[in-house]
């Protein structure tokens, strides 16, 4: 049996692209709409001004990490892939050498 590495490669990095992706997303989405959450959530802190609502960058990356940390302790996966997709992954993930297929004649 041989080892399909391109494959392999192309996998892992579709993987990471996703979840870069879905950390960018992420990171976005805190910075936009954190100054909504924050009312809802801490309204008198708002007022009384203990709560920042107007996040920088970098405030938003580390909350966004926090809660990326959140949900994929609680949930697993951001994005699954369905069985039928795997199976085909799996498919063609390793081919077999023309020499083991042979049938003895005999």
């Amino acid at each position: 049996m041989k080892i399909n590495y391109k494959k392999m490669f192309s996998l892992i990095a579709l993987g990471f692209s996703i979840a870069a992706f879905n950390f960018f997303l992420a990171l976005v989405f805190m910075k936009w709409l954190w100054p909504k959450i924050a009312n809802i959530l801490f309204p008198k802190l708002v007022e009384s001004g203990n709560v920042e609502t107007n996040l920088t960058f970098g405030d938003s990356f580390w909350l966004a990490i926090y809660i990326g940390l959140i949900l994929s302790a609680l949930f697993g996966r951001f994005i699954k892939v369905s069985n039928s997709a795997k199976k085909k992954i799996k498919q063609d993930m390793v081919k077999k050498e023309d020499y083991e297929i042979k049938e003895d004649i005999e």
